[in-house]
């Protein structure tokens, strides 16, 4: 609001990440005892670049990226203790492989682990390339343009048909 009150010429968009395949699981630390994973279903890294590579060309105020982020904020808004309260039975179990990990395991929360771990974690194999709900969002105008003109086919034809 500042930004628009003194008309500053940025633009600033929210990109709310869903589960990302991504290193960070296996850098961060931990205490929960097992290996962490992001909650499924998990992505790729690339359908979350090019979220906000669209943003910074298209600006949206706020744009989650795939299914899993877009129900948290619908959740929160309609019942948050609800929320909540799925996230502790569902989450918990989620958020970890079943596998052990020693909660001294190395970390980078005061220095940075050696080596170059890339831009994917382990989950490429069950991770998805794309997301449908952020491809759909990208395009509205044209998904809303296409759904206008289905509605404007059936609706001609029901005319049509009653006459």
């Amino acid at each position: 609001m500042e930004l628009q009150k003194h008309a500053v010429p940025v633009d600033i968009s929210l990109v709310l990440p869903g589960a990302i395949n991504t290193p960070q699981v296996d850098r961060s630390r931990q205490r929960i005892g097992f290996q962490p994973q992001p909650v499924p279903p998990i992505y790729q890294p690339e359908p979350y670049a090019k979220a906000v590579l669209h943003c910074c060309k298209h600006p949206i105020r706020e744009l989650p990226v795939s299914w899993g982020a877009q129900k948290l904020p619908w959740g929160q808004k309609l019942s948050p203790r609800a929320g909540d309260s799925m996230l502790r039975h569902m989450g918990w179990k989620g958020q970890h492989t079943g596998q052990p990990k020693p909660i001294d395991s190395p970390d980078n929360l005061y220095e940075t682990l050696p080596g170059d771990p890339g831009a994917h974690g382990r989950f490429d194999d069950e991770s998805r390339e794309s997301t449908l709900w952020t491809s759909l969002r990208l395009r509205r105008l044209l998904v809303g343009g296409t759904a206008a003109v289905a509605a404007g086919a059936v609706a001609a034809r029901e005319l049509a048909r009653t006459r």
